[in-house]
């Protein structure tokens, strides 16, 4: 299948249409593509959501999208680099996978006991060795070619978060509960 995508997308650069019917027809060929390789190199499977050439986002917090060149769009403000890189680096000609929480621990709800859960969540998600970071951000970055493990284990890891939060929020619920009555005797 991967054959017949690629004389698709040699087809279309051959030929030109005003309407850009061929520039569509060649993006979604590319992407499917893109798939198959990822698939074949790195063991990494993407639905039929990669609709567009450039980017896909997964969910809330993951995003797998081409990194052109990050140095130029960080310093002139355009295009896709990352915002606050660790020891600046940035990506260059690069397919990444993102995970990233802008609400940092709100993730997990808005209780206020909820900074060190967020902290040992994101603490193991760095254990996956990331190749960029924008720690003020809470964004970690891996090239598509290292991505498979933290991409397969993700969700696992979230929902293990996810299990550790609503006991702890029991916990925090009835030392509050328990300190207001405590309030209350007084």
């Amino acid at each position: 299948m991967k054959e017949t995508f690629q004389k698709i997308i040699d087809i279309c650069e051959q030929n030109t249409d005003t309407e850009g019917t061929l520039s569509d027809i060649r993006i979604k060929a590319k992407n499917r593509v893109i798939r198959y390789e990822w698939e074949e190199k790195y063991g990494i499977k993407l639905d039929s959501r990669f609709a567009e050439y450039d980017c896909l986002r997964l969910n809330d917090y993951e995003f797998v999208g081409y990194y052109k060149d990050g140095y130029t769009c960080h310093k002139e403000g355009y295009g896709r680099s990352i915002s606050w890189s660790e020891k600046g680096k940035q990506p260059v000609d690069e397919w990444i996978y993102e995970i990233g929480f802008s609400t940092g621990a709100y993730i997990f709800g808005g209780d206020d006991g909820q900074q060190q859960l967020f902290q040992d969540f994101f603490e193991e998600l760095r254990t996956y060795k990331p190749d960029y970071e924008d720690l003020h951000n809470h964004n970690l970055y891996w090239k598509i070619e290292n991505a498979k493990e933290i991409m397969s284990q993700f969700k696992v890891i979230l929902d293990k978060y996810r299990v550790r939060n609503r006991e702890e929020l029991k916990s925090r619920k009835i030392a509050k509960m328990e300190a207001e009555l405590a309030k209350l005797n007084k």
